[in-house]
């Protein structure tokens, strides 16, 4: 088996096993999305006692403030899946301007008082980001793919042939 069988062999695994990653995750997808539906269901139940009832336990108030919480916890998820997906899609870095634009395009709430800065926290934040201030921010191990290493040449020639090829008789 030539080198070339062995690595298509290696490939077909690999694309195999990404087949089944694929439908583990969207199995895991479905049953966070479940599991979000019960809880939110559950916040809306307690909102909606606390918003009828004229005197607030201080229980409940503490319970509204963690579904408060709750819900922009799912927005920051919801945010980092897309970024994820949109880092996975693209063809070079990208900028935060264009995943702040994009999000907005999708229906995705970023929040705080300056989007932008609230959008390069959060892809600071993420595993498996990287940025480089004035390039932008890539999924890691794509740098290869964005980067290409190029040989740099030398304007002066280190190998050991090249000295002494100055010969002083030609200046004296």
């Amino acid at each position: 088996m030539s080198h070339v069988d062995r690595l298509r062999a290696e490939k077909f695994k690999l694309e195999r096993r990404l087949k089944e990653i694929d439908a583990l995750v969207l199995e895991y997808e479905a049953l966070e999305r479940k599991m979000q539906r019960i809880l939110y269901s559950e916040a809306q139940n307690v909102d909606d006692v606390a918003a009828d009832s004229s005197i607030v336990a201080p229980q409940e108030r503490n319970v509204q403030s963690r579904t408060h919480t709750r819900a922009r916890s799912e927005d920051v998820v919801r945010f980092e899946k897309f970024a994820l997906r949109l880092l996975a899609e693209a063809v070079g870095p990208v900028d935060r301007n264009f995943v702040l634009a994009r999000a907005r395009d999708e229906g995705i709430p970023v929040g705080g008082d300056n989007e932008a800065n609230t959008v390069s926290a959060r892809l600071s934040r993420m595993e498996g980001v990287t940025s480089k201030r004035g390039v932008g921010y890539w999924l890691q191990g794509r740098e290869a793919e964005f980067f290409p290493s190029e040989p740099v040449a030398s304007s002066y020639d280190h190998s050991p042939s090249a000295k002494g090829k100055s010969d002083l008789s030609d200046i004296l």
